[in-house]
């Protein structure tokens, strides 16, 4: 029989302030997700003192390991589970054979679930599933088997992830009644979808409001319009923002650039906070969405991305806002060099120009209003990739 601990001093930490993105947020560590499960079941969860090696196919897993389990309030148990993948293994897309590599186990042990936290050693993502399965009456009277959907209940963890919505979620769990419903309501999609349009929508709400201070210019040779047709141009913005984040998750686009320390390096008096300040809009955004996004990394004429000039002050194709920098305009076209040209139309500038040299100058965009759009998009990014993908 399984020798278990409940209060081993390397895990029963009385710190209620644990730092749950610290431990999300990087490459998987045991011990310190054990402290992080431990600070949310305190004495419903038990650890084996030795974990137990389980069955499963070499060509899914180099090791499966039963670290313990967490008894509910429900009466109901769910086993916790460690798994090193195979190098053949996809860990981004081969959700369902993941999810149903140890049912077997867990299922013949009486548990009514399990966690699965799936890694490789030499790599920085971690696949954390929720995977379920009882029986109940569903709302028509129906006696029926009901068991977690296999892309609805996992997500991608780990560096460079942004893991705002499972930390969110592993909080909301801490605060729950902590049973079975609490746990898979915390991990289902259709809970993070209501989330996100309720986050978006919010935002969105500020985003308009006259003090938001955001404008943007319809003609640039005057300023009497620059809030006409807001919402549109809102949308517009989220929109880009939303697509940027999904190519940044395909390595299309620097993770650095939404580092706020980072940019407090390159930007002069970068504040991320500030309700009139926009410089993170101006210097990066724009740059991003106008002058790599829509320009070819080197056109048919040979032409390279570069700033513009007081001569060609009218091409809106060309990086700007130099002095807004503490590196070299050469440092700022080499941060966005890699970034491939999307000829779609959604980065196209739509700003009319009847005064040139001012072009996009009386644009307002508040650091502290996209700091909050780029809190939310991560959420959207959660969604996506546990609904859209086939296995």
């Amino acid at each position: 029989m399984q020798k278990l601990f409940y209060q081993n001093h390397s895990i029963n930490s009385k710190n209620s302030n644990m730092n749950y993105k610290e431990v999300i947020e990087s490459k998987y560590n045991r011990e310190a997700w054990q402290k992080l499960l431990y600070d949310i079941f305190r004495n419903k969860i038990s650890f084996w003192n030795t974990p137990s090696a389980v069955h499963v196919s070499s060509r899914l897993a180099k090791e499966a390991l039963n670290l313990g389990k967490i008894s509910l309030v429900d009466g109901e148990s769910i086993a916790i589970y460690e798994v090193e993948l195979s190098d053949k293994v996809d860990i981004e897309r081969n959700r369902r054979g993941i999810r149903d590599m140890l049912t077997t186990d867990w299922r013949n042990m009486g548990y009514a679930g399990a966690f699965m936290f799936c890694y490789r050693k030499d790599e920085s993502i971690l696949r954390f599933s929720y995977v379920s399965e009882t029986w109940g009456f569903n709302k028509q009277g129906e006696y029926e088997k009901m068991s977690t959907n296999t892309k609805r209940y996992t997500y991608l963890l780990g560096e460079g992830r942004g893991c705002r919505t499972a930390i969110e979620q592993f909080g909301t769990l801490k605060n729950s009644k902590q049973t079975l419903s609490d746990i898979t309501n915390a991990f289902s999609v259709e809970t993070l979808t209501k989330q996100f349009y309720k986050d978006l929508f919010e935002w969105y709400q500020w985003a308009i409001e006259p003090s938001s201070n955001v404008s943007f210019p319809n003609n640039t040779g005057t300023e009497d319009d620059d809030r006409e047709d807001l919402e549109t141009k809102v949308i517009r913005l989220i929109t880009r923002i939303m697509f940027v984040w999904f190519i940044k998750q395909k390595d299309l686009v620097p993770q650095r650039i939404f580092d706020i320390d980072y940019l407090q390096t390159i930007l002069k008096e970068f504040d991320p906070y500030s309700q009139t300040v926009g410089n993170y809009y101006n210097a990066i955004l724009q740059n991003l969405f106008f002058a790599t996004l829509n320009r070819a990394i080197e056109d048919e004429q040979g032409n390279k991305r570069k700033f513009a000039t007081n001569i060609k002050k009218d091409i809106k194709t060309l990086y700007r806002y130099a002095e807004m920098f503490n590196i070299s305009e050469n440092d700022v076209v080499t941060l966005f060099s890699e970034v491939p040209f999307l000829n779609g139309g959604l980065f196209e500038c739509l700003d009319k120009t009847n005064r040139p040299t001012i072009m996009m100058a009386s644009l307002a965009t508040p650091n502290l209003l996209l700091m909050g759009a780029i809190a939310i998009v991560p959420l959207s990014l959660t969604i996506c990739s546990s609904i859209q993908r086939k296995d």
